[in-house]
């Protein structure tokens, strides 16, 4: 997770970008899930926030940030000891 966070962080700095976290409770974050967990719940997630009025962008994702799965699977058998 360091390495991802390290490098959204790169590119936010990059664009000039100023972001902040902050935790949303499961009961509060129906909207979150169904992003991350697509189907169904993805369509639900849609729904809801068009009919919230909030704005919808489908952003393009680098693919060098798609290759963060194989930084991740390096970084876990670095920290399990595996060369």
């Amino acid at each position: 997770m360091h390495e991802l966070v390290r490098q959204r962080n790169d590119e936010l700095l990059r664009l000039g970008v100023t972001a902040a976290s902050t935790r949303v409770s499961s009961i509060d974050n129906d909207v979150a899930d169904g992003l991350s967990h697509g189907g169904e719940l993805l369509q639900d997630a849609l729904r809801i926030a068009r009919e919230a009025r909030l704005p919808l962008l489908r952003l393009q994702v680098s693919p060098s940030w798609r290759r963060l799965a194989a930084v991740v699977e390096v970084s876990r058998l670095a920290t399990a000891g595996v060369q």
